[in-house]
């Protein structure tokens, strides 16, 4: 991630692993899991926005199954007493919490950004700037 993240050029190189020479590996599916996550975790708040974008949907989703709900509970009388209302609350509220989750997750994610420290840009190279009292001429006669 930090390759890509610095921005050089990048190439592949092929390479071709031997046999395990002794034993197996140690590494379970579940340590790779976490290693993915942490890779996709560590470079991108992403993720953070995707729980936003969930509750919103939620949220949507609740208020079309509310009209659906009243319209079983009020024109054809079929609903069991109590169950609209259960039925909108838990999805209303899923939906809000998923929403207010995703916004606390992206000010951590901000947070997070700020703590690692990374420089907001880096330089390639520099011309001129060792001694930064004399001014850089160029093209000068």
């Amino acid at each position: 991630g930090m390759v890509g993240w610095i921005g050089f050029r990048q190439t592949a190189v092929r390479f071709e692993a031997g046999q395990r020479r002794s034993g197996a590996t140690k590494f379970s599916a579940l340590n790779m899991l976490e290693f993915a996550v942490d890779g996709i975790t560590s470079f991108s708040t992403v993720p953070l926005s995707l729980a936003i974008y969930l509750g919103l949907g939620a949220i949507v989703l609740d208020f079309f199954y509310l009209l659906w709900i009243l319209y079983v509970a009020l024109i054809t009388r079929v609903a069991l007493p109590g169950w609209a209302s259960l039925a909108c609350l838990v999805g209303g509220l899923g939906g809000i919490q998923l929403f207010c989750v995703g916004i606390m997750g992206k000010y951590i994610g901000r947070i997070f950004k700020e703590m690692k420290n990374r420089p907001i840009y880096i330089v390639r190279s520099s011309l001129g700037l060792d001694d930064f009292r004399r001014p850089v001429e160029r093209g000068a006669p």
